[in-house]
């Protein structure tokens, strides 16, 4: 009722009221007396697509003039922007509501716009100084997570077939496909030849499965919708064409096979994940050798500009080997969160939690306690000085200090037994393992000196500080004291050995891990790669607005990485020997013939390889070969034994 007052703007004995809550106008609507109505004033709500506004604007007009039109609300207004994740141009016309009803309130609203989406919404809507309420992009129960595949049909048992057995394996389940044995699930795929194609195989896994894309019949579409939401249907696989108006609360879990276009497809679709409440699971199946590829077919240049810098967003999402998905996620839309918060539920979280829990920090624990042990002691042979935590850091590290005046912090850290022994790891790594011991009750802050006043400008007291406040005067509890005794002796402490790294000291080991992993990537690359090639969308087939099946070919992605393949009229260089057939030196994009097979008489099939259009080439190709020297005259040498 509140709701109907609100819409109409009058109370029950001034205007007339709307005899039903909701209708929908447009070329989808079969009966065309229920727009007649609609516009009439005899629903609450009316339901109109962007491509319908413009032809009933006069119709529009003439409730507004009633009193009638109390608000225009624009959902998914991301389609505003170029830079949303799925541009019309159909919701450009919606700023002409602005010039025609200027009293009337505009809302809208959408679940994934970043700043710059957000700015370009509120321009081309024509809203000046609005409301901006922005909810946070973070979902407790959704685990995200991203695994390596080419995506091709010989994969599918070993991606796909972990989440459905075969139908022996699977105990059949009267509890329906929204029970535990048969979780409901969407599966995206940027073709429709393949969402055909992977429901038939799941279909034959005994999986109650079904397509949708937009070329299957609109009887189909609207039975696979039904049946999907009654929970009649366990699985759809589906192109971007599914999820519009999509509120199933018990999809367990959301599947890309395949790059989605952009992040803000990625957080739209799986968000259709999870609405009760309850754990569920987002999973990225990609070659993660390959950058993605396809874009829209119909586009221009700035389209084109814009939509490689999405697919870059989503390659460097879905290749990050550290860190947490999640955050990259909240970055993305500009919901910060700290360089050392983690979801604990994404993949990355939970390899860090695994390595972490692995990760022996015993030696670490008796270098520091030692270290804070033998500065203490120096401290009190000084009578004064190293009264900061820093002079632990520069004595684990190796730093030497020169000579201060005053209380003359870090000096004669250099002549301990422990200077250095830190040095492989960083001054965060030590201060976080060090808020670590302070908590398990192993090291404490001492007292400021006399007279002095403390780091918050209060004059310091004979009692202790706070047992957290390490920074000052750190030392050893009398626990710690025993502690590090044990560890000298090689001695196990459960105290120590239970301890659970924090965020600093898990941010230094992911760091390490990474390096190691970056390493190891460069070296797998340079041995093969983990893929067979770049799958080509829908086998040729057409794809979805996110797959036209055309790429780009001049736009880098970093080193080694070009987006769409080679360069038009790159030629592989080849240093083969004579018996190598034709050679090809790529000098300058041009292309230089050498002999041919069995290396006599090529000079005539081509320009000779020495008139090269490098002063320094045509010198250095010019000498004798016993003049030549250095690095290059081995492969001098047997380029002219080769050209000869």
């Amino acid at each position: 009722e509140g709701l109907k007052e609100g819409f109409c703007g009058c109370s029950h004995a001034t205007r007339p009221q709307p005899t039903s809550i909701a209708a929908a106008a447009g070329s989808a609507q079969p009966d065309r007396s229920l727009e007649d109505r609609a516009f009439q004033g005899d629903f609450a709500l009316v339901y109109v697509c962007p491509e319908t506004v413009e032809r009933v604007v006069p119709r529009l007009r003439a409730l507004h003039m009633q009193g009638r039109l109390r608000l225009f609300a624009i959902d998914e207004a991301h389609c505003i922007s170029r830079w949303g994740h799925d541009f019309r141009h159909s919701y450009l016309q919606l700023g002409s509501i602005r010039r025609h009803f200027t009293g009337v309130p505009l809302m809208a609203l959408t679940a994934t716009a970043t700043s710059r989406v957000r700015e370009e919404i509120a321009s081309s809507l024509g809203l000046r100084e609005p409301h901006v309420c922005i909810n946070s992009f973070y979902r407790t129960n959704l685990a995200y997570s991203v695994r390596h595949s080419p995506c091709r049909q010989d994969c599918w048992e070993r991606d796909l077939g972990a989440f459905y057995p075969p139908r022996g394996r699977r105990a059949a389940s009267s509890n329906g496909p929204g029970s535990e044995e048969e979780p409901c699930t969407i599966v995206y795929a940027p073709s429709r030849r393949e969402t055909e194609a992977i429901a038939s195989w799941l279909v034959g896994r005994g999986v109650s499965a079904a397509p949708y894309h937009a070329k299957l019949p609109r009887s189909h579409l609207d039975d696979v919708h039904m049946r999907f939401l009654q929970g009649t249907l366990a699985c759809i696989v589906a192109t971007i064409a599914f999820g519009m108006g999509i509120n199933k609360s018990n999809v367990r879990r959301v599947i890309h096979y395949g790059y989605p276009q952009s992040l803000e497809a990625l957080h739209q679709e799986t968000g259709r994940a999870g609405r009760d409440g309850r754990p569920s699971q987002c999973v990225l199946f990609a070659n993660l050798d390959k950058p993605p590829r396809l874009l829209p077919s119909k586009r221009d240049r700035e389209t084109t500009r814009i939509c490689i810098a999405m697919l870059k967003s989503v390659y460097k999402y879905a290749t990050s080997e550290s860190g947490c998905r999640v955050r990259t996620l909240l970055k993305y839309f500009d919901e910060a969160k700290g360089p050392s918060w983690r979801c604990g539920s994404c993949d990355l979280c939970a390899t860090a939690a695994t390595e972490a829990a692995a990760a022996d920090l015993t030696p670490d624990c008796f270098r520091l306690l030692d270290a804070i042990q033998q500065v203490d002691r120096l401290r009190v042979a000084l009578a004064g000085g190293l009264a900061q935590f820093t002079s632990v850091v520069n004595a684990l590290q190796g730093k030497e200090t020169p000579r201060k005046g005053g209380d003359g912090d870090a000096i004669g850290v250099e002549s301990l037994p422990c200077f250095g022994t830190g040095a492989s790891r960083p001054p965060k790594f030590w201060r976080g393992l060090a808020r670590m011991l302070t908590e398990a009750g192993l090291v404490e802050g001492g007292s400021s000196k006399r007279g002095k006043p403390n780091k918050l400008g209060e004059a310091s007291q004979s009692s202790s500080p706070s047992p957290a406040d390490f920074q000052h005067n750190p030392q050893l509890t009398e626990l710690g004291r025993v502690a590090c005794a044990s560890l000298e002796r090689g001695e196990p402490v459960p105290l120590v050995n239970s301890l659970v790294p924090n965020a600093e000291v898990t941010a230094v080991l992911d760091g390490e891990l990474a390096k190691v992993a970056k390493a190891a990537g460069h070296s797998r690359r340079g041995h093969g790669r983990r893929g067979s090639g770049a799958r080509k969308g829908a086998n040729g087939e057409d794809a979805e607005a996110n797959s036209g099946g055309e790429s780009p070919a001049e736009h880098d992605w970093g080193p080694g990485r070009r987006l769409g393949g080679r360069k038009k009229g790159w030629k592989k260089r080849s240093w083969g020997g004579a018996a190598s057939g034709q050679k090809r030196f790529g000098h300058k994009g041009r292309q230089w013939k050498g002999a041919g097979k069995g290396g006599g008489g090529g000079a005539s099939k081509g320009q000779d390889w020495r008139k090269l259009r490098s002063p320094k080439l045509r010198e250095w190709a010019g000498r004798p070969a016993s003049q030549s020297s250095g690095p290059w005259s081995g492969k001098r040498q047997k380029l002219c034994a080769a050209g000869a």
